[in-house]
């Protein structure tokens, strides 16, 4: 029997002999049913390869390189709680609440100084635990007063800009496939502010969130009027994981969870079974080497240390010298008796008071210490510095930070671009961390499902689980800064204009408008109503019509049995 695999040729040669074996020594019955049972498993092994995802390492080449001696996580795995992990109902719930050590299992808030930063830089190199770096990294960024805006600043691009979620192809599959993806997004709860929380990935190098599924009856759309409703799995919500909690195997850079006594488990596939869980969104932060070592948090450590350690030196100094004291200097010529000192201390010490005083000339001119003025400069400029860096290390730019307003107009448009650069590049590593995991997910656990009720909508193509899963759609992010609401909707204009179809409810979204209350989905100037509004002529205004179909359009699917 051949077998037309497009799967490692090893693999494949393998599989043959295997087969030829069995076909040789039980006969054609036996052979017959071992090759179906060898296909199935190669079809199956065909899928896994074909999942390109972050969290999935490339294999490994036996025999290649020495291996390291460093800490092992995995070889701490608890079978319990894998197995729990792994159950069927912990799809469908949170299984990560009470991950990782405890808060009172560490001193609160241990003074950040060079030989914390060094212990901590190295716990992470050396071993994989990121407890204390993912604590360091939250610490900084709450307790800075510069890093902390410059995060949120990093971040904007989520909620000023426009996700859109795009066929892989322009088949009709591809596009009913896309619909059913969108409408499992628009169903999460609070999808942009799970991938706002994804973006701790930028700062502290990883991010992995629990994917909560939940059973429902999605309405997919099918036509502008129509959809279908299938019963099928998407997705209450998206839990980050406390990275506390995280460790990686220092020698393939895979991360595992630590659900509390040192029990560890494999989040992304099932050691018993060689599975994908499909239960966890591994995300990884722009950066070289290794997730654990990304992120701007390395760098941030110490220039958070110098700013405090220059803050602290300047209110030292705002302590000792900001308030001038008032003193009183006699001529040496006058003799000052105790009591001639003991009242010009009282009258030094009514200053201010408005409380009448009478001093002796004897005693002198009431003067003030001076306050220094060349030591100020120093702190402020260490602190400028510092937070100069922080802009550069976090946004790309330091425009927006440091110089408001002012500034050349080049010099404005030259920052721009470079803090669009970075956006570019987070935006474009979460859209693909998303589409190749979380889209690539939902397809997985519904290729059944959709398959069976997309059918019907797509003649003349092949409509399969395999082929549902050629259709995962893509997901990215418009960041473009220069573009308003006015240029944007001329440009769903023009492109109305020129014959284009466009999605009304696109135009109301990033337009900023208001849809209409009858719930139907108007762009453009109606034909009639321009024509009426042309010869000036009233247009009859007639009330909305219901629609008598099921879900604003929707028709029953029956799902498949198995």
């Amino acid at each position: 029997m051949a077998l037309s695999l497009d799967i490692n040729t090893n693999l494949r040669k393998l599989a043959g002999r295997v087969l030829t074996g069995v076909m040789r020594r039980f006969g054609d019955p036996v052979g017959q049913q071992a090759s179906t049972m060898l296909s199935t498993a190669l079809d199956n092994t065909k899928a896994a390869v074909a999942q390109r995802s972050a969290s999935v390492p490339p294999p490994e080449v036996p025999g290649t390189g020495q291996k390291w001696g460093g800490t092992n996580v995995k070889g701490s795995i608890s079978r319990k709680q894998q197995r729990l992990f792994s159950s069927e109902g912990a799809r469908y719930g949170k299984a990560t609440t009470y991950t990782g050590p405890t808060p009172g299992a560490y001193s609160a808030k241990p003074e950040i100084n060079l030989g914390l930063i060094a212990r901590v830089h190295t716990h992470v190199e050396r071993n994989g635990y990121m407890w204390d770096k993912a604590d360091l990294d939250d610490r900084i960024v709450r307790e800075h007063e510069h890093l902390h805006p410059a995060d949120r600043s990093r971040r904007a691009w989520i909620f000023s800009s426009h996700p859109s979620i795009r066929p892989r192809n322009k088949t009709t599959l591809a596009l009913l496939v896309r619909n059913a993806v969108q409408a499992v997004v628009d169903d999460l709860d609070g999808f942009d502010s799970s991938v706002c929380e994804a973006q701790i990935a930028n700062r502290s190098g990883a991010c992995l969130q629990e994917i909560v599924w939940r059973r429902r009856r999605l309405r997919v759309p099918v036509s502008a009027k129509a959809g279908v409703l299938v019963e099928c799995d998407t997705v209450a919500s998206l839990e980050t994981i406390p990275l506390r909690s995280v460790a990686f195997d220092v020698e393939n850079d895979r991360p595992y969870v630590n659900m509390g006594g040192w029990g560890w488990i494999d989040p992304l596939t099932d050691p018993r079974t060689g599975q994908p869980l499909r239960k966890v969104v591994y995300y990884k932060g722009y950066g070289d080497g290794p997730a654990r070592m990304r992120g701007y948090g390395f760098a941030a450590h110490h220039l958070h240390w110098l700013s405090k350690l220059s803050w602290e030196k300047w209110a030292m100094l705002a302590e000792v010298y900001g308030v001038s004291t008032p003193y009183l200097q006699p001529d040496f010529g006058e003799q000052i008796t105790d009591e001639d000192e003991a009242d010009g201390e009282l009258a030094l010490a009514d200053l201010g008071k408005g409380i009448p005083v009478m001093i002796s000339n004897k005693l002198g001119e009431i003067k003030t210490t001076p306050t220094p003025s060349a030591i100020t400069p120093i702190h402020q400029a260490l602190i400028g510095y510092c937070n100069t860096g922080l802009s550069k290390l976090v946004t790309g730019q330091t425009l927006a930070m440091e110089m408001g307003s002012s500034g050349s107009y080049n010099a404005t448009e030259t920052h721009a671009d470079q803090q669009e650069a970075v956006q570019r590049i987070d935006s474009r590593g979460t859209g693909n961390t998303y589409s190749e995991q979380l889209f690539r997910y939902i397809c997985e656990v519904n290729a059944a499902c959709w398959a069976y009720a997309f059918a019907r909508y797509c003649p003349g193509e092949e409509c399969t689980p395999e082929a549902i899963m050629q259709c995962v759609p893509k997901l990215a992010w418009d960041v473009s800064r220069n573009v308003t609401k006015t240029e944007r909707l001329n440009m769903f204009v023009t492109a109305s204009d020129h014959g284009l179809a466009i999605d009304p409810d696109q135009v109301y979204e990033e337009c900023g408008l208001r849809p209409p209350l009858d719930g139907a989905a108007r762009f453009g100037t109606p034909k009639a109503d321009a024509a009426a509004a042309e010869n000036k002529a009233p247009v009859e205004d007639k009330p909305p019509t219901a629609d008598t179909s099921t879900a604003d359009g929707a028709t029953d699917a029956a799902e498949p049995t198995e």
